[in-house]
Order: structure tokens, then C-alpha cells, then sequence
């Protein structure tokens, strides 16, 4: 079993199969400093960015290759975790939406997140993504439902024909970010997809095969956001050449 944020790199683990969700009641601990020094840093984070507003997430106390157990926590003690040791990893899902165009490469819609976000601004990643609101019980289908409520607000309604179901890829765990990422992939019609972005989270979509992606990466108009490029590589490297089925 792994405790999170013991590295610096984001890693991913490709998943043969859902993970097992496990779901930890714990006593919330009392230590007036700690709450003193979070509250100081969110208060002034707040005024800097009036966006932020708190509310209960599902944390991350441990994860394997098979398991993932979750505990009660909030977004505020998340976003001061690199001010203030809260000790907070924010269980999130992402999406890898993928398509075969007229050539036959099979390409990923990326998204650049828009310079109001708080980590990795003006970034390409694959889309949709978010964090786990606190809702219970944790299970596979509410990580789902979770991801096609993201796809909803970040790409618009009717923006995709699915031409298959979510499936797993795998995790993606961010130490500097702070959270763990459940990786899913879904097919969807051929040229068929969403031509711009519908929320404040993203400001631009493109379609690029992985290896288009990592070619052009770290060129200024399309820069990979570090989770985001770890997947790429494990996508050419632990799933290929027939990640997309």
C-alpha cells in the first residue's frame, strides 16, 4: 500500500481492471495551529482569487495498484497543502476521449486549461478532468458519473457520440498537484467531438495522436501539463499500440 506524496515526479500505473475502492470514517483531528495557518492561507488565497470556495472532497489515505482508500476532506486544506502540511491528496478522474480520423490515427482530444485555474495554467491536458466531491458511497459508477457530469460543464451537452463505454486505463498520481487521478477512456464517432470549450476551465481544444502531442511538447503554444504527459508516455509505452480498444 502506498502513502501519497512521498515523490516528486506524477507517475502512472496502468490498471488492468477497476481499482477497489475502500472508504475510511475517521475522527477529525484537532490541532489549532494547523487550523490557524490553514485558515490564515486561504483567506488570503481567497482575496487573490475570488473563484475559490470551499467544499467536502474525497481525499486519498492510501493507494496499490488495486486499491484506493478514501477519506473526508476539503478542498481548502487541499489548496494551502504547499503552504501549509495538511498532509491532503485529492482523489480526481480523468477522461481520454479518443477518435479515429479519415487517415486512420487514432487521436486524443486535448484541452489547454485557461489562466484562471489554479495549477498548471495555460497547459494542454486530455479532457474532461476534475476533482471528487465528497459523494458516497465511492464506488466506480460515481467516479463515472462524476466524469460525465466534468464532460458536461467543461465541453457542452451533445458535444460527443460515444462509440463505446469508459473504460480504465489507469492512475495517475501527482505529488506537486497533490492528487490522484483515476484514468478512463471512452471512443467516440469518428470527426465526431466538441469544437471549443463550454466552461471557464479550458480555452481551447485541439485532436493530436499521443505521439503529435509528445513531439510538439514543450513548444510555448502547446505545453503538457506534467500529469498529462506522464500518461502520454505510459500510453506509447505500457498500452501500446492498441491502447484505444
Amino acid at each position: 500500500m502506498h502513502t501519497p506524496g512521498l515523490e516528486n515526479e506524477p507517475a502512472f500505473i496502468p490498471l488492468h481492471a477497476p481499482p477497489v475502492l475502500r472508504w475510511l470514517e475517521r475522527p477529525a483531528a484537532i490541532d489549532l495551529d494547523l487550523d490557524a495557518q490553514t485558515e490564515a492561507c486561504w483567506s488570503r488565497r481567497c482575496a487573490a482569487n475570488p473563484r475559490l470556495h470551499d467544499a467536502p472532497i474525497v481525499g486519498v489515505l492510501a493507494f496499490d495498484d488495486a486499491s484506493i482508500t478514501g477519506v473526508a476532506e476539503t478542498y481548502r486544506r487541499l489548496a494551502v497543502a504547499d503552504e501549509v502540511p495538511t498532509g491532503v491528496t485529492a482523489l480526481g478522474v480523468t477522461g481520454v476521449l479518443h477518435r479515429t480520423d479519415p487517415t486512420g490515427a487514432h487521436e486524443i482530444l486535448f484541452a489547454r486549461r485557461s489562466a484562471a485555474t489554479r495549477l498548471y495554467a495555460r497547459c494542454w491536458e486530455t479532457a474532461p478532468r476534475g476533482g471528487m466531491p465528497l459523494r458516497l458511497p465511492l464506488t466506480i459508477a460515481t467516479l463515472l458519473d462524476q466524469l460525465d457530469q466534468e464532460l458536461l460543464e467543461e465541453l457542452g451537452p451533445n458535444t460527443v457520440t460515444p462509440s463505446s463505454a469508459w473504460r480504465v486505463l489507469g492512475l495517475v498520481h501527482d505529488p506537486f498537484a497533490r492528487s490522484l487521478d483515476v484514468v478512463f477512456a471512452r471512443g467516440v464517432d469518428d470527426n465526431d467531438g466538441p469544437k471549443a470549450a463550454a466552461g471557464w476551465e479550458y480555452d481551447a481544444l485541439c485532436w493530436l495522436t499521443p505521439e503529435q502531442a509528445l513531439a510538439t511538447e514543450g513548444k510555448v503554444e502547446r505545453l503538457l501539463s506534467p500529469p498529462c504527459r506522464s500518461l502520454l508516455r505510459a500510453l506509447m509505452r505500457d498500452i501500446a499500440p492498441r491502447w484505444w480498444e
